[in-house]
């Protein structure tokens, strides 16, 4: 019972920081524009940092990542859904549960977020631009971000659990 209260502990506290910054984005921030000047209808980060800018923005993402889908909102949210479910059962029935339990509580934390955004936004808000030596990367949040540490997580433990 012990690693499910670190696991539940660890979702709040991810699921807290990352739908109070999309609130603080939502409410502080007006909507980003894409526009060639810093900081895009935003909060400055920091400007030219060897080459790269960064700046806080409100962000509407209505598809999956990079924008994918956007047209299907609905389809998106059964879609994520059903993989959170999926994954939580997934969690229940795994033997050796150590080496899961942190990168499940990243993804299912950043995943249940995305999807409350949907019910109270009616999408998911984004937040961090980074430009790099001119280059655009996608506006991500927290929630992104820990998907994608949980997901590489995950896929090393399994890779080293099919070692041994």
């Amino acid at each position: 019972m012990r690693p499910f209260l670190k696991f539940f502990s660890l979702f709040l506290l991810i699921f807290a920081v990352d739908q109070s910054s999309k609130w603080a984005a939502w409410h502080y921030f007006s909507a980003m524009r894409w526009q060639p000047f810093f900081p895009f209808g935003g909060q400055a980060l920091f400007e030219n940092f060897y080459g790269i800018d960064g700046a806080l923005v409100n962000h509407a993402n209505k598809g999956a990542a990079f924008g994918l889908f956007a047209d299907h909102q609905e389809f998106l949210l059964g879609f994520r859904l059903a993989l959170v479910l999926a994954m939580s059962i997934w969690l229940l029935f795994i033997n050796k549960i150590e080496g899961y339990l942190l990168p499940v509580s990243l993804i299912l934390s950043g995943a249940l977020s995305n999807i409350i955004d949907y019910f109270f936004y009616g999408h998911v808000v984004d937040l961090f631009y980074f430009r790099f030596w001119g280059y655009a990367y996608p506006v991500f949040n927290v929630a992104d971000s820990v998907i994608c540490i949980g997901t590489g997580l995950l896929l090393l433990h399994m890779l080293r659990a099919k070692k041994a």
